[in-house]
């Protein structure tokens, strides 16, 4: 009986790796916000607001995205490129696959309970 109850922990420790991810925002998922933010063209600050940010952090996401064009500037106005609208179409497919992984998780996890 202990053996089932240490396996089923251990289980869900495993199948529950989704979970652990969801506690902070990766770095791609910042540069998600900032990107669908600037869709339109916005501020600095508007970005800052809408990505939930501080700004030293936000300038270097707004610098790795002009660097590696996903964003343009333009006066006072940040802009999502061509690039980074693809980036953003990829990203929601990831997105769409890791939640049917995590549906699948959770099939497993009641099976095995």
């Amino acid at each position: 009986m202990t053996e089932n109850k240490g396996s089923l922990k251990w289980r869900k420790r495993f199948f529950s790796y989704t979970e652990l991810r969801r506690k902070r925002r990766t770095g791609a998922v910042l540069l998600r916000d900032i990107l669908v933010a600037a869709e339109r063209g916005a501020k600095k600050t508007h970005i800052m607001f809408g990505s939930n940010m501080n700004p030293l952090v936000l300038k270097r996401y707004l610098e790795f995205g002009m660097q590696h064009g996903l964003l343009t500037q333009r006066a006072n106005y940040y802009f999502t490129t061509e690039k980074g609208k693809e980036f953003l179409k990829c990203f929601n497919k990831l997105e769409e696959l890791m939640s049917t992984i995590s549906d699948v998780e959770q099939q497993l996890t009641n099976l095995l309970e």
